[in-house]
């Protein structure tokens, strides 16, 4: 991909009456992926996305955009249910393997053709991915804490995100940077200077009538 900021609008909360709609008007304002939060009610309380929700994304595209972030304790159950077409990423959490193993199913994600992503929530410390930073295709940094929309973005997350940048500028790593949680026009200057190269936001944008002037601004 080009050396460029990246948006990848949450959709979490649209209805699925709405979200042919929604989603449309995203793709035609610019936006570069479509971000889907998977949650099981166990790794965070609530719940999302079963799985059919992309097949209406899909019919709207031929290309491959769909970001799945999985916030699931069972990694591999939900990596097989969301590998659907025109799906680009499948993340998981660093937190949920504490009895899987995360060579094999970044391997399994890979072998089936999809790029695979890791994501760490706030109160883990980044170091835990260095021995993968060489595997992933994503790094994703929590700046809120997991499973709830219209959080406030969290300044650790910054640390996190230039640690990131540096290990991939000097080890010549290909992972994209991207950062999810109270991304708005003020917080993605502090992100992208941190070193984020692909900004999830929710309510910044959905909350907007100008979908596309709100992409406009968090890519320039």
């Amino acid at each position: 991909m080009e050396n460029k900021t990246l948006i990848a609008p949450s959709i979490l909360g649209v209805s699925e009456e709405n979200l042919n709609l929604v989603c449309t008007n995203l793709i035609n304002a610019g936006s570069d992926l479509i971000h889907f939060d998977v949650m099981d009610g166990q790794f965070v309380s609530n719940t999302s996305f079963t799985g059919k929700e992309i097949d209406i994304v899909s019919a709207l595209t031929n290309d491959s955009i769909i970001d799945v972030h999985l916030m699931v304790n069972d990694v591999k159950a939900y990596l097989d249910r969301f590998m659907k077409k025109h799906v680009k990423l499948l993340t998981f959490h660093y937190e949920a393997t504490y009895s899987q193993d995360i060579n094999a199913l970044i391997s399994y994600v890979h072998d089936k053709g999809y790029e695979v992503g890791l994501a760490v929530s706030p109160d883990t410390p980044i170091e835990v991915l260095k021995p993968y930073l060489d595997k992933i295709d994503l790094a994703l940094i929590m700046s809120v804490v997991p499973g709830k929309g219209g959080q406030k973005f969290m300044p650790i997350a910054l640390d996190k995100l230039a640690y990131l940048a540096k290990e991939k500028k000097e080890h010549n790593y290909s992972y994209l940077i991207e950062v999810d949680g109270g991304i708005n026009n003020e917080t993605c200057e502090e992100a992208k200077n941190a070193g984020a190269e692909v900004l999830v936001a929710g309510s910044y944008i959905l909350k907007s009538e100008n979908y596309k002037e709100r992409v406009d601004i968090l890519k320039r």
